[in-house]
């Protein structure tokens, strides 16, 4: 009989699942949904979950014949924080159940739920996420850290910086990018001028960002091609169409959800880099700080982990912007090169989804007798 793994990994705006073979972790089944995992900040915690467990179900039952289920693995944002751990294995724990009850002489598969940056540093000294959030992490040497399996942990612990939400965190994160987009393009909308980071004061009205950002709000609303040329060559008020702040905030999820801020940061930080390309200068005074934000947690890692006795520092580079973003990383690589010559980035190539695979296997491969993660303590309230 074959070995099958169902490996999971969410952030703030996506849940991907994929089913593998345990001897050649290959993907035999792949599915992905726009739904976070990260209890801290998705809209509705118990939709999050059910989604998990809807996922899990799916996969379980694209598990080709000749192959049992021997691990499931979660790797989420948000689960440093001990409840949001709790209710995401109670996910895990419910999806078996169910399993069982319908198959009742499957095997009882090992459970596992962990941190997404823990694995990216199974691999790195320093780790940077940025996609709908932001969040930097540095590996301690021969210090044991918490580790929520049932298996001996490394010799090492993690120190997170930023990754403190929306409000008060998550810079130079596809979100902050598109915020900073849709703010400075309002600005140029109503004032005419456009004001950069230095403080100068530009009135040249015709820049490519301000056209894309301008032509996708009105698409996103139905309007025509004919009120797409006017809009961008007179302006909103001009055109005689709805202001640009009523344009931006009428951006919701097909089920009339109100704004939600991982469908903005992954339509305008896309916006944000064609325009860059073109050589837009809003554009790339957007992209070059987001860049510094990220640099920040570069720095703040590279000192807290004392790594000037070092020759060779990696730094594992992952998330959406910093795989996607060309501009993005390539101002983020020049600032690192600039300053921190023995800090070696590299991108994180390999789906998150598939490190899970990786991570899953290695714990099954070296699991002590079955250990039962802990459930819920309660059932919670939406938050």
């Amino acid at each position: 009989m074959k070995k099958a793994i169902i490996a999971l990994d969410g952030g703030g705006s996506n849940l991907r699942m994929v089913v593998a073979d345990y001897d050649s972790e290959q993907p035999i089944y792949f599915n992905e949904i726009n739904t976070g995992t990260n209890l801290s900040t998705v809209p509705n915690r118990r939709e999050a979950i059910s989604n998990i467990q809807n996922l899990i179900l799916e996969g379980y039952q694209n598990i080709p014949t000749g192959y049992e289920l021997s691990g499931i693995g979660l790797s989420s944002a948000g689960t440093e924080i001990e409840q949001n751990r709790r209710d995401l294995a109670s996910a895990l724990e419910n999806a078996v159940t169910k399993i069982k009850t319908e198959n009742p002489g499957a095997k009882t598969p090992e459970l596992f739920v962990t941190n997404d940056i823990d694995i990216l540093l199974h691999s790195s000294d320093i780790a940077l996420v940025a996609g709908t959030g932001t969040v930097g992490a540095v590996k301690y040497k021969d210090i044991k850290p918490y580790d929520n399996t049932d298996v001996e942990p490394e010799e090492y612990t993690i120190e997170k910086l930023d990754g403190d939400g929306e409000y008060i965190g998550d810079k130079g994160s596809g979100y902050w990018i598109a915020k900073e987009v849709l703010t400075r393009v309002g600005q140029i909308e109503k004032l005419g001028l456009y004001i950069n980071s230095s403080g100068e004061v530009v009135r040249d009205n015709t820049y490519y960002l301000r056209e894309l950002v301008i032509e996708k709000l009105l698409r996103l609303n139905g309007y025509s091609d004919n009120d797409v040329y006017r809009a961008k060559a007179l302006g909103l008020r001009e055109a005689g169409l709805p202001e640009y702040v009523s344009l931006v905030y009428s951006i919701t999820e097909e089920n009339g959800r109100p704004f939600d801020r991982a469908k903005v940061g992954n339509l305008f930080g896309k916006v944000a880099e064609e325009a860059a390309l073109q050589g837009d200068e809003v554009a790339n005074d957007v992209l070059k700080g987001a860049a510094l934000e990220l640099f920040k947690n570069v720095v703040a890692a590279y000192e807290k982990g004392d790594f000037d006795s070092k020759e060779y520092c990696d730094l594992l580079l992952s998330g959406s912007v910093l795989v996607k973003n060309r501009v993005v990383r390539f101002f983020l690589e020049d600032m690192i090169k600039k300053n921190y010559p023995n800090i070696y980035p590299k991108v994180n190539e390999e789906k998150p989804v598939m490190s899970t695979v990786k991570y899953v296997k290695s714990k099954v491969k070296t699991l002590k007798p079955t250990k039962v993660l802990t459930n819920s303590r309660d059932n919670r309230d939406d938050r």
